[in-house]
């Protein structure tokens, strides 16, 4: 039952994007950069800044809800991609998959963001519910910031992919 629900195969599928284009062995400056970083800025964050507001929350909330949604129509299109994508093309190929777990991730991403939002929202009509506040916030702060930076790979990722497709095979290099 709690198999249909089990999402640490896109986590784990995540992580394996995290590696050294050259070798394929696991990168420890992408760990530091999509999960040191977002969790540093998010004590600063915190630290600066403290909790945020109920106007901000709700203005998430939205938000994620949007990227989730365009996100999954995203997963689509690249399941159609891949369905008529030439296999042999190993660049592409892998590309396409490192694409699909990464969007496969944020939207996981999105979802629980939504879920700590609200629960965050439940949380500001109690004082008794200060730790709690600041720990939700700590996550929306670090969440939100990993999952920018997931989207600035999809982006870049698909760049590369769309880049080699529009290379005129005529045109000299």
């Amino acid at each position: 039952m709690i198999g249909k629900i089990n999402v640490s195969d896109i986590i784990r599928d995540h992580f394996r994007t995290l590696v050294h284009e050259t070798d394929g062995t696991p990168s420890g400056g992408d760990i530091v950069l999509f999960f040191g970083v977002p969790m540093i800025a998010a004590a600063l964050l915190l630290f600066l800044k403290g909790v945020f507001g109920e106007g901000i929350s709700g203005v998430l909330i939205t938000a994620y809800s949007i990227f989730a949604a365009l996100l999954f129509n995203l997963l689509l299109l690249v399941y159609d991609i891949v369905k008529k994508s030439d296999k042999a093309a190993s660049l592409k190929s892998r590309f396409l998959k490192q694409i699909y777990s990464n969007i496969s991730y944020s939207v996981f991403i999105s979802i629980a963001l939504i879920v700590i939002l609200l629960a965050y929202f439940v949380s500001m009509s109690s004082p008794r519910l200060l730790y709690i506040k600041y720990g939700l916030a700590f996550l929306v702060y670090a969440l939100s910031a990993n999952f920018i930076l997931t989207m600035l790979m999809v982006l870049k990722r698909v760049h590369i992919l769309l880049s080699k497709e529009f290379e005129d095979p005529l045109t000299p290099t």
